[in-house]
This record gives structure tokens, sequence and C-alpha cells, in this order.
């Protein structure tokens, strides 16, 4: 990249993201909304194939006028690694793990460009909890990243420091979240594995916890509008800075892949929002008995749907015997569902006028995506953070509805089994297209949050002025103000 470093006036931020999808696409997108504002010089620290992913939209965005640029790195041992510096497609779970171990490895990289650049905070994703340390020696303030919901981090912090899951007499036992701002209830089996088992998972992610509770601050890809009680109480109760600049979504990388015209094409043909969208992103494990559960369900509702089904996700084996014999072709015959296997552009799917509902793994930048283009959702979580932001959608802002799904699955879990029948799914498919007085109350609030969304971003909105709030408390910290 060019070297900005002679630019003393501006505050130089750089980032450090994590390479699973769900983390390097929102934190790049953050970047370069930060970049896009006065006073601001950002670097993004990446491998050169993730590099290559986002040139040329900073090519764009410099074009702009946006001080923005890449710092190159390897990953050490990298022929060990099969070309691979990102998660965005499937990875075998043991080659994950050397990848993973390789970024871990990168203390003494990340060390030798603080030293040498003098950043005034570095930005980093929260899987990369030693990066604490490094900026520590260093004298550079860690900000962690969050691409989760803020809704999720109040969550964990009740879980951590007061552990009401521990002691309980099953795994299904209800318990609540005390302190919260509204009444959260979970069991054991909801939880992510970390809390439920002792591992080495566990070790690592408290040791992240702690790292984040000793960082300068938190990011998070979220607004105000949406979890206000929650950004007063991180900031009350928790003690935390916190910017919310969110939403970023994937719009970029929708407009980049191009393609999609005979989705589009499908999609006319429909009604007014009739139809249901699934997909469940790019690293959710289901059971092929679940596929089978799941098309049995599709079908039976009787509604149109369009079904991201990346069973090369979850298996090596290929897509034979994934779904009912002949229901591919019956599906293509009728004209009611649309089996897409691979990457389908989320973003204009979800724009269209004539899709109803989404069915998600409530992955955050799909919830995101979700809310933006004001569609209620069917949640189905899977693991990590997503019981949380299932919660946040359902409880909290009331803008959809559960499947049923009640047991987090690890990834790398092999022991997948179908969680959900075709009932379930059939009867809430049902629920959110024909319920027509229940669903009208849920569009009327997930259209107030679109609109509230798109206002956060543009000037004068609360995520536009919490990034002018970030540059300008950096800049007078490095004045000594």
């Amino acid at each position: 990249m060019d070297d900005f470093s002679n630019d003393s006036k501006k505050v130089k931020m750089f980032f450090f993201p994590f390479i699973a999808a769900g983390h390097l696409l929102p934190m790049i997108g953050v970047a370069r909304a930060i970049a896009s504002h006065s006073g601001v010089q950002v670097t993004i620290i990446a491998t050169p194939k993730n590099v290559r992913l986002f040139q040329e939209a900073i090519d764009r965005d410099r074009e702009n006028g946006h001080d923005i640029g890449f710092l190159t790195i390897e990953l050490p041992n990298k022929d060990e690694l099969d070309g691979v510096e990102n998660f965005l497609a499937p990875v075998p779970l043991g080659l994950k793990l050397k990848v993973f171990m390789a970024v871990m490895n990168l203390k003494d990289t990340l060390k030798d460009i603080l030293v040498e650049y003098r950043p005034d905070c570095l930005v980093s994703d929260p899987m990369h909890p030693w990066s604490l340390g490094v900026a520590e020696e260093v004298g550079v303030p860690r900000i962690v990243f969050h691409s989760s919901s803020l809704f999720w981090l109040c969550c964990e912090h009740v879980l951590w420091t007061s552990k009401p899951h521990e002691g309980l007499n099953t795994e299904t036992e209800p318990f609540v979240l005390d302190g919260l701002p509204d009444r959260v209830e979970f069991t054991k089996k909801m939880l992510p594995h970390w809390h439920r088992q002792q591992n080495g998972f566990t070790a690592f992610f408290h040791e992240k916890q702690k790292a984040d509770d000793n960082s300068y601050g938190v990011i998070t890809n979220s607004f105000r509008e949406l979890e206000y009680d929650y950004f007063d109480y991180s900031k009350n109760v928790m003690e935390k800075k916190v910017w919310m600049v969110g939403p970023v979504t994937n719009q970029h990388s929708t407009n980049n892949r191009g393609g999609g015209e005979h989705i589009l094409k499908w999609l006319d043909l429909k009604e007014a929002r009739s139809v249901l969208y699934v997909s469940f992103g790019t690293e959710a494990f289901l059971a092929r008995d679940q596929f089978h559960e799941i098309a049995r369900g599709l079908k039976a509702s009787g509604h149109p749907f369009i079904w991201v089904a990346r069973s090369e996700t979850f298996t090596s084996e290929g897509d034979e015997d994934w779904f009912p014999e002949g229901f591919e072709d019956e599906m293509r015959g009728s004209n009611q569902g649309l089996v897409i296997k691979g990457w389908a552009p989320q973003v204009m799917i979800l724009g269209h006028p004539n899709v109803g509902a989404f069915m998600t793994h409530c992955g955050w930048n799909s919830c995101l995506e979700s809310l933006t283009n004001g569609v209620p959702v069917i949640t189905w979580p899977i693991t990590a953070d997503q019981f949380f932001n299932e919660s946040l959608l359902v409880d909290v802002v009331k803008v959809g509805f559960r499947v049923g799904n009640k047991e987090e699955m690890s990834i790398g879990d092999v022991e997948a089994k179908a969680t959900v029948t075709r009932d379930q799914i059939e009867e809430v498919t049902r629920r959110v297209l024909e319920d027509e007085e229940e669903v009208k109350k849920i569009q009327t609030r997930v259209k107030k949050y679109a609109e509230e969304s798109k206002k956060a971003v543009q000037q004068g909105g609360s995520s536009y002025e919490d990034i002018d709030a970030l540059i300008h408390e950096l800049k007078a910290r490095n004045n000594g103000i």
C-alpha cells in the first residue's frame, strides 16, 4: 500500500480482521465506512488473497478521495495451508485448525507493523485476543470490532460474570439472564459450546472475553435505534466505550459478483410478499435428515420459496441423497421452489418486493440484511451468537417467529442431526405468510427499523455521528487533550 505515515494531521486507524466470512466482510465494510469521513486514514492488515477480494472496492474509495489502503502480510507456514487464507468457502476442519493456528502466530508480524507505523488505534477482531498484549506492549490502544449484536455482548457479559447456567439440573431447564433491560430466557442447550463444556475452546473464549474487557472500547455493526437499551446497559453497567457504526451490509459483494438475473425473473412472476427465502449462511452444519425435513416442510406449506442449499458446506460427499427423491424435479416442474446450490445474491433477493420472509440461521450479517430490507424473519439459530440474535429479533424487537430449534450445534459437530421437523417448518411458513393480522404488526415494526437503519448511516444519523465521535476521541487522545 502507499505509505501515508507522514500525514500527521489525520487519525491513523489500523484494522486487523479475522478470516471467517461473518467477521472479514463486515470489518472491511466498517473500515470503508469510517474512511469515508474526514480526518482519518484507514489501513487494513490482510493477506494477499484477502486484499484481492476487496482491491476493486478500495480503489473506488480512493478515487472518491477516501484515505484507505492495505498492508499486505503473509501467513506463517503458508505452504502447509493449501492456499487457504480465509473461510469464505467451505474448508475441512483439520485444515481450518491449521489456518487458525497460523493466524495466531502473527504476533511478531503485528508487533513489527505497530512499531513501524504507530497508529492511533488497532481495531481488532475479538478472535485475535492475543492482539491486546501486542498492542499494549507497543502502547497502541486496542478497540474490538464485534460483527454481532450489542445484545449478544450484554448477554455474554452476564454469562461470564454471573454464570446463571451453572448448577442446573438439566440442559433443558430454563434460566433467566438477570439484570438485562428485557427478560431473556435460555436453556443450557441453547448456549454456545464454550459455555457448556470445559475444553480448549472454553479457555480460548475466556481469554477472548478478558481481552475484550481490557480493551479501550468496542465498535459494533449495529445502530442505536435497534438496540438503544443495550447501548445504555453496555455504557452504564458494563462500563464500556461503545461506538455503534452500522448497519454495514454486503451490498458491494452482490454488485461485484453480478448474476442473479434468473432469480429476479423467477421472483417477478410471484405475488407481493409471497416468497420465503431460506439460507443458513456459509458455515452452518445441517444433517442430511434435516435437509429432507426442510424439503418436505417447504413443499407442504404450498408457498413459493428460494432455498440456498449449500450442501458442500456440510459434507465432502456431494449433494447425492441430500434431497428427497424427485424433489428438485418436482419443484422445477411446479415452479413452487427455486433451489440454489452455491452462492446467491442475498441482498438483491431480500430487496425484492415479492419476498415476504427470510428463514435464517441468525448470523448477524443476515439479520441486518433482513432488517435493512424490511423483511420479517423465521429464526433458526444453529451455533455461537445465533440464539442470542434470535432472542433479540423475536423477543425484543419482535420482527419474526421461531422455527423451534432449541439445541446449539458446534461447527465441526460430526453428530449433526435433525432438530426441526417438517411440521414445524410448514407451520411457521404458513404463519408468517398467511396470518395477516399478526404479520401486519411485524411488517410495521420491521419497516420502521428499515427506515431507521438508513437514517442511522446518513449524515446526522446516530451511526454517522458515532464514527465522527470516535475519530475526534482518538485525535484528542493523540493530542493529549
